[in-house]
């Protein structure tokens, strides 16, 4: 078995991986236009996860809303220092290797509820393989 450490890219890969499920599970992001209300906030979801992975920034802090911008740019003091939404990501995605990093990309919303106008996804209903 591998010794896993605070240090290991490994083990801060798989922190940074589930706090983003986390934040996404409490702070949905913005949605779409078309499709259903669960599919666009589905898509919204995988998409922010595949530009995390990307290290696109810009485009997945594009997909949040305000109030996830700042809980992820307050999150980021766990993986190195305060830092704002696009820095947090583009962060994020230097902690994670390869294998966190395709994770991310084919990671799947399994339920949305809707209700009204409020969308939400428990984070056992994100399924990241790692």
């Amino acid at each position: 078995m591998e010794e896993v450490s605070p240090t290991s890219v490994s083990w801060r890969g798989r922190l940074a991986v589930g706090l983003l499920v986390l934040l996404t599970a409490v702070v949905l992001a913005g949605c779409g236009d078309s499709g259903s209300d669960e599919d666009q906030v589905a898509d919204t979801i995988t998409g922010f996860f595949e530009n995390v992975a990307d290290g696109n920034g810009q485009a997945a802090c594009a997909r949040l809303t305000d109030a996830a911008v700042k809980e992820l740019s307050a999150a980021a003091f766990l993986l190195q220092a305060p830092a704002s939404c696009q820095e947090a990501v583009e962060l994020t995605t230097k902690q994670l290797g390869d294998e966190e990093k395709q994770a991310l990309k084919s990671a799947s919303v399994q339920r949305v509820t809707v209700t009204g106008d409020k969308a939400t996804v428990a984070d056992n209903d994100i399924q990241v393989d790692l």
